[in-house]
């Protein structure tokens, strides 16, 4: 079951990164930013990914379990993406940071959750391909599916539904994969 919880909490956060690389200057554009300052507000992201990919896993690994901050990152990743979306569109740099702050720490905390759940280096390493293999089958899917939902409205509104449901699942799971526990253990 553990094994699991690591798997969706991958491949959900890859799921919401999926369907931001993609669509956020576009959409950015179709709210109304023009092309360069759409592509700032991406790299503005990025740059948060990348300060909290680093800095995620050495939080994370300070207390028992994973809980608080796998949930908190979760829920910046979500609020920021949908922020991005549906906020006054003079706050979407605000947004665009909040989401890259949580997008690049829930990537590096489902890293460090597969090395914090496995028992030793043959679990760990069999864990690792269970993970990012059906996980990231799980996560193509989403920016596909954003495209089509995309394609059939003319409004931003349809796609908050998906989005949400995937952020809140996220959030979910990052509760249970964040819970301290080994892989194979009984409880």
């Amino acid at each position: 079951r553990r094994a699991w919880q690591v798997t969706r909490i991958m491949g959900l956060q890859a799921a919401l990164a999926y369907s931001v690389f993609p669509w956020r200057a576009p959409l950015l554009r179709f709210r109304g930013l023009d092309p360069a300052a759409a592509g700032y507000a991406l790299s503005l992201s990025i740059l948060g990914q990348i300060l909290t990919s680093f800095a995620a896993p050495w939080l994370s690994t300070r207390g028992r379990d994973q809980r608080v901050v796998a949930i908190t990152l979760a829920l910046f990743a979500t609020a920021g993406l949908l922020g991005a979306l549906f906020a006054p569109l003079g706050s979407v740099w605000f947004w665009v940071t909040i989401q890259g702050l949580g997008q690049g720490g829930l990537f590096s905390v489902a890293m460090t959750i597969i090395i914090l759940r496995s028992p030793g280096p043959d679990v760990a390493a069999a864990l690792s391909g269970m993970v990012q293999g059906i996980g990231y089958v799980m996560a193509g899917l989403a920016p596909l599916g954003i495209g089509l939902l995309r394609s059939a409205t003319s409004d931003l509104a349809p796609l908050a539904i998906p989005l949400v449901t995937v952020g809140g699942i996220l959030v979910a799971v990052a509760a249970l994969a964040g819970r301290a526990g080994l892989v194979g253990a009984t409880r």
